[in-house]
Protein backbone atom coordinates (compact mmCIF):
# COMPACT_ATOMS: atom_id res chain seq x y z
CA UNK A 1 0.00 0.00 0.00
CA UNK A 2 3.10 2.40 1.14
CA UNK A 3 4.57 1.35 -2.53
CA UNK A 4 1.31 2.00 -4.60
CA UNK A 5 1.26 5.19 -2.64
CA UNK A 6 4.85 6.47 -3.38
CA UNK A 7 4.25 5.57 -7.37
CA UNK A 8 1.54 7.43 -7.61
CA UNK A 9 2.79 10.52 -5.55
CA UNK A 10 5.93 10.46 -7.81
CA UNK A 11 3.70 9.98 -11.14
CA UNK A 12 1.60 13.43 -10.06
CA UNK A 13 4.87 14.75 -9.21
CA UNK A 14 6.35 14.48 -12.75
CA UNK A 15 2.65 15.85 -14.36
CA UNK A 16 3.12 18.37 -12.29
CA UNK A 17 6.39 18.90 -13.46
CA UNK A 18 5.94 18.74 -17.04
CA UNK A 19 2.62 20.66 -17.01
CA UNK A 20 4.89 23.47 -15.96
CA UNK A 21 8.08 23.31 -18.83
CA UNK A 22 7.66 25.72 -21.61
CA UNK A 23 9.02 25.50 -24.98
CA UNK A 24 11.84 27.80 -25.57
CA UNK A 25 11.01 30.94 -27.14
CA UNK A 26 12.49 31.15 -31.27
CA UNK A 27 13.27 34.93 -33.37
CA UNK A 28 13.83 34.85 -36.42
CA UNK A 29 16.68 37.21 -38.11
CA UNK A 30 14.25 40.40 -38.38
CA UNK A 31 13.17 39.94 -34.43
CA UNK A 32 9.99 38.20 -34.98
CA UNK A 33 8.74 35.75 -32.69
CA UNK A 34 7.73 32.48 -34.28
CA UNK A 35 5.47 30.96 -31.97
CA UNK A 36 1.78 28.00 -32.28
CA UNK A 37 3.88 26.74 -35.14
CA UNK A 38 4.23 29.54 -37.47
CA UNK A 39 5.52 28.79 -40.85
CA UNK A 40 7.83 31.21 -42.37
CA UNK A 41 6.98 33.49 -45.11
CA UNK A 42 9.54 34.62 -47.52
CA UNK A 43 9.73 37.95 -48.85
CA UNK A 44 13.13 39.71 -50.25
CA UNK A 45 14.03 43.46 -52.27
CA UNK A 46 17.29 43.67 -54.39
CA UNK A 47 19.21 47.22 -55.19
CA UNK A 48 22.05 47.55 -57.73
CA UNK A 49 25.59 48.71 -58.15
CA UNK A 50 27.52 49.62 -60.48
CA UNK A 51 30.91 47.33 -60.95
CA UNK A 52 33.95 46.76 -62.86
CA UNK A 53 32.25 45.35 -66.55
CA UNK A 54 29.23 44.31 -64.54
CA UNK A 55 26.79 44.84 -61.62
CA UNK A 56 26.67 43.63 -58.05
CA UNK A 57 22.89 42.83 -56.96
CA UNK A 58 22.44 43.07 -53.53
CA UNK A 59 19.95 40.98 -51.79
CA UNK A 60 17.41 42.80 -48.93
CA UNK A 61 15.81 39.55 -47.08
CA UNK A 62 12.55 40.90 -45.25
CA UNK A 63 11.38 37.18 -44.38
CA UNK A 64 9.19 36.19 -41.11
CA UNK A 65 9.53 33.69 -39.10
CA UNK A 66 12.59 32.00 -40.54
CA UNK A 67 15.58 31.00 -39.38
CA UNK A 68 18.00 30.08 -42.20
CA UNK A 69 17.77 30.67 -45.74
CA UNK A 70 18.81 29.29 -48.95
CA UNK A 71 19.51 31.76 -52.07
CA UNK A 72 19.37 30.49 -55.71
CA UNK A 73 20.40 32.99 -58.62
CA UNK A 74 22.07 32.02 -62.25
CA UNK A 75 22.94 28.40 -61.07
CA UNK A 76 24.46 29.23 -58.06
CA UNK A 77 23.56 29.11 -54.00
CA UNK A 78 23.71 30.95 -50.74
CA UNK A 79 22.92 30.31 -47.44
CA UNK A 80 23.60 34.21 -46.02
CA UNK A 81 20.87 35.97 -44.40
CA UNK A 82 21.77 38.96 -46.85
CA UNK A 83 23.98 38.01 -50.25
CA UNK A 84 25.31 39.77 -53.16
CA UNK A 85 25.15 38.26 -56.72
CA UNK A 86 27.69 39.52 -59.22
CA UNK A 87 26.64 39.53 -63.09
CA UNK A 88 28.62 40.65 -65.99
CA UNK A 89 26.47 39.97 -68.85
CA UNK A 90 23.04 40.85 -70.32
CA UNK A 91 20.39 38.48 -69.73
CA UNK A 92 17.24 37.25 -67.97
CA UNK A 93 18.43 35.47 -64.46
CA UNK A 94 16.16 34.02 -61.66
CA UNK A 95 16.82 35.26 -58.27
CA UNK A 96 14.80 32.47 -55.32
CA UNK A 97 14.48 32.39 -51.73
CA UNK A 98 13.64 29.74 -49.40
CA UNK A 99 12.82 30.43 -45.90
CA UNK A 100 13.21 28.01 -43.53
CA UNK A 101 12.65 26.84 -39.85
CA UNK A 102 11.45 23.86 -37.70
CA UNK A 103 7.77 24.05 -38.90
CA UNK A 104 8.30 24.36 -42.49
CA UNK A 105 9.44 26.97 -45.66
CA UNK A 106 8.21 29.23 -47.73
CA UNK A 107 9.47 30.16 -51.37
CA UNK A 108 9.49 33.17 -53.62
CA UNK A 109 11.12 34.57 -56.75
CA UNK A 110 11.88 37.72 -59.00
CA UNK A 111 12.54 37.52 -62.82
CA UNK A 112 15.91 40.00 -62.93
CA UNK A 113 16.84 41.51 -66.25
CA UNK A 114 20.10 43.12 -66.79
CA UNK A 115 20.67 45.07 -70.08
CA UNK A 116 23.48 46.61 -71.67
CA UNK A 117 23.10 50.72 -71.23
CA UNK A 118 22.87 52.66 -74.05
CA UNK A 119 25.04 55.71 -74.73
CA UNK A 120 22.31 57.32 -77.35
CA UNK A 121 19.77 57.06 -79.58
CA UNK A 122 19.32 57.69 -83.47
CA UNK A 123 16.10 59.33 -85.10
CA UNK A 124 15.91 56.22 -88.19
CA UNK A 125 12.58 57.69 -89.34
CA UNK A 126 9.76 60.61 -88.69
CA UNK A 127 6.16 59.86 -89.35
CA UNK A 128 3.64 62.90 -88.69
CA UNK A 129 0.39 61.60 -88.50
CA UNK A 130 -1.70 64.93 -87.42
CA UNK A 131 -0.73 68.72 -87.14
CA UNK A 132 -3.44 71.62 -87.54
CA UNK A 133 -3.81 72.48 -91.28
CA UNK A 134 -4.82 76.35 -90.55
CA UNK A 135 -2.50 79.23 -88.04
CA UNK A 136 -3.61 80.42 -85.02
CA UNK A 137 -5.62 83.11 -87.15
CA UNK A 138 -7.54 80.11 -88.68
CA UNK A 139 -6.15 80.95 -92.45
CA UNK A 140 -3.83 78.78 -94.47
CA UNK A 141 -0.06 78.12 -93.42
CA UNK A 142 0.90 78.13 -97.15
CA UNK A 143 1.16 81.79 -98.60
CA UNK A 144 4.45 82.21 -99.62
CA UNK A 145 6.36 81.19 -103.12
CA UNK A 146 5.23 77.72 -103.09
CA UNK A 147 1.57 78.64 -103.74
CA UNK A 148 -1.29 76.22 -103.30
CA UNK A 149 -3.73 76.04 -100.20
CA UNK A 150 -2.13 73.51 -98.39
CA UNK A 151 1.60 73.29 -96.17
CA UNK A 152 4.65 72.43 -97.59
CA UNK A 153 6.27 70.70 -94.18
CA UNK A 154 9.70 69.57 -93.01
CA UNK A 155 11.30 69.77 -89.65
CA UNK A 156 14.33 70.35 -87.58
CA UNK A 157 15.36 68.86 -84.29
CA UNK A 158 17.05 71.54 -82.29
CA UNK A 159 18.91 71.38 -78.96
CA UNK A 160 17.07 73.51 -76.18
CA UNK A 161 19.46 76.61 -76.67
CA UNK A 162 17.90 76.68 -80.28
CA UNK A 163 20.88 74.98 -82.22
CA UNK A 164 20.18 72.70 -84.84
CA UNK A 165 20.88 69.05 -84.46
CA UNK A 166 19.22 67.84 -88.06
CA UNK A 167 17.97 69.63 -90.14
CA UNK A 168 16.01 67.32 -93.02
CA UNK A 169 16.85 68.29 -96.71
CA UNK A 170 13.17 67.23 -98.20
CA UNK A 171 9.90 68.66 -97.82
CA UNK A 172 5.99 67.32 -98.59
CA UNK A 173 4.86 70.04 -100.95
CA UNK A 174 1.48 71.15 -100.38
CA UNK A 175 0.29 68.44 -97.92
CA UNK A 176 -3.31 67.97 -97.72
CA UNK A 177 -3.79 64.29 -96.35
CA UNK A 178 -1.69 62.20 -93.13
CA UNK A 179 0.50 60.39 -92.37
CA UNK A 180 3.79 61.87 -94.05
CA UNK A 181 7.02 59.96 -93.77
CA UNK A 182 10.63 60.95 -93.52
CA UNK A 183 13.72 58.82 -93.69
CA UNK A 184 16.55 59.70 -91.23
CA UNK A 185 20.21 59.27 -91.02
CA UNK A 186 22.87 60.83 -89.06
CA UNK A 187 20.72 62.08 -86.28
CA UNK A 188 22.47 60.86 -83.04
CA UNK A 189 20.95 62.32 -80.01
CA UNK A 190 21.47 61.63 -76.29
CA UNK A 191 19.45 59.63 -73.81
CA UNK A 192 17.67 61.99 -70.77
CA UNK A 193 17.90 65.34 -72.73
CA UNK A 194 15.47 67.64 -74.39
CA UNK A 195 15.32 67.94 -77.90
CA UNK A 196 12.53 70.44 -79.97
CA UNK A 197 11.53 69.22 -83.38
CA UNK A 198 9.98 71.78 -84.66
CA UNK A 199 7.79 71.37 -87.85
CA UNK A 200 7.93 74.10 -90.62
CA UNK A 201 5.63 75.16 -93.56
CA UNK A 202 7.94 75.97 -96.75
CA UNK A 203 7.49 79.36 -98.27
CA UNK A 204 10.97 80.11 -99.57
CA UNK A 205 14.79 79.32 -97.54
CA UNK A 206 14.63 83.13 -96.16
CA UNK A 207 11.28 83.06 -94.63
CA UNK A 208 9.15 80.43 -93.65
CA UNK A 209 6.30 79.34 -90.61
CA UNK A 210 6.97 77.29 -87.95
CA UNK A 211 3.88 75.37 -87.08
CA UNK A 212 5.03 73.81 -84.10
CA UNK A 213 7.32 73.13 -81.56
CA UNK A 214 7.23 69.75 -79.64
CA UNK A 215 9.38 69.02 -76.92
CA UNK A 216 10.72 65.49 -77.31
CA UNK A 217 12.70 63.43 -75.00
CA UNK A 218 13.71 59.95 -75.30
CA UNK A 219 14.24 58.45 -71.33
CA UNK A 220 16.52 55.10 -70.26
CA UNK A 221 13.33 53.51 -69.42
CA UNK A 222 12.36 53.15 -72.72
CA UNK A 223 15.30 51.10 -73.89
CA UNK A 224 14.59 48.66 -76.19
CA UNK A 225 11.41 50.16 -78.00
CA UNK A 226 11.72 50.74 -82.00
CA UNK A 227 9.09 53.39 -82.51
CA UNK A 228 8.06 55.71 -79.61
CA UNK A 229 4.69 57.75 -80.22
CA UNK A 230 4.56 61.70 -79.36
CA UNK A 231 0.73 63.12 -78.72
CA UNK A 232 0.26 66.42 -78.06
CA UNK A 233 -1.95 66.83 -74.78
CA UNK A 234 -4.40 69.17 -76.60
CA UNK A 235 -4.80 66.36 -79.37
CA UNK A 236 -4.01 68.58 -82.47
CA UNK A 237 -0.32 67.48 -83.32
CA UNK A 238 1.24 63.59 -83.41
CA UNK A 239 3.61 61.86 -84.91
CA UNK A 240 5.84 58.75 -84.49
CA UNK A 241 9.70 57.90 -84.14
CA UNK A 242 12.15 55.02 -85.32
CA UNK A 243 14.73 54.78 -83.13
CA UNK A 244 18.19 52.82 -82.68
CA UNK A 245 19.48 52.20 -79.50
CA UNK A 246 23.52 53.24 -79.84
CA UNK A 247 25.95 50.61 -77.56
CA UNK A 248 29.46 51.45 -76.30
CA UNK A 249 31.96 49.08 -77.99
CA UNK A 250 32.49 45.58 -76.28
CA UNK A 251 34.66 45.75 -73.07
CA UNK A 252 33.63 49.35 -72.20
CA UNK A 253 29.78 48.14 -72.10
CA UNK A 254 27.60 49.54 -68.51
CA UNK A 255 25.14 47.06 -67.33
CA UNK A 256 21.50 48.58 -66.12
CA UNK A 257 19.21 46.56 -64.11
CA UNK A 258 15.19 46.32 -65.03
CA UNK A 259 13.97 45.53 -61.32
CA UNK A 260 10.61 43.70 -60.80
CA UNK A 261 9.20 45.08 -58.24
CA UNK A 262 6.55 42.62 -56.48
CA UNK A 263 7.60 38.97 -54.82
CA UNK A 264 5.86 36.58 -56.69
CA UNK A 265 5.63 33.21 -57.98
CA UNK A 266 4.92 34.20 -61.91
CA UNK A 267 7.33 35.68 -63.69
CA UNK A 268 7.02 39.44 -63.89
CA UNK A 269 8.41 41.56 -67.54
CA UNK A 270 9.49 40.45 -71.12
CA UNK A 271 12.65 38.78 -72.14
CA UNK A 272 14.44 40.84 -74.15
CA UNK A 273 17.08 39.69 -77.04
CA UNK A 274 20.55 40.49 -76.13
Amino acid sequence: MKKLFLICLMTTTILAFDSCRKDPVIIDDNGNVIDGNQKPVASFTYTTEQITGGLAIKCHNNSSYATSYEWEFNGGNSYQANPTFYVYSPGTYHLGLTAINDYGTDYTYKTVIVKQNPTGYEITSLKLTKIPMLDSNNESWDTGLEGGGNPDIFFKILNEDKTITYYTSNHFNDVNAFPISWTIQGSQLQIGTKYIIQFIDFDDWSSNDIMANCIWEVKASQEGQTTINWNAQNGKISFVVGVKWLYPSKGAEELICVCVEEDTNEVIGEVLPE
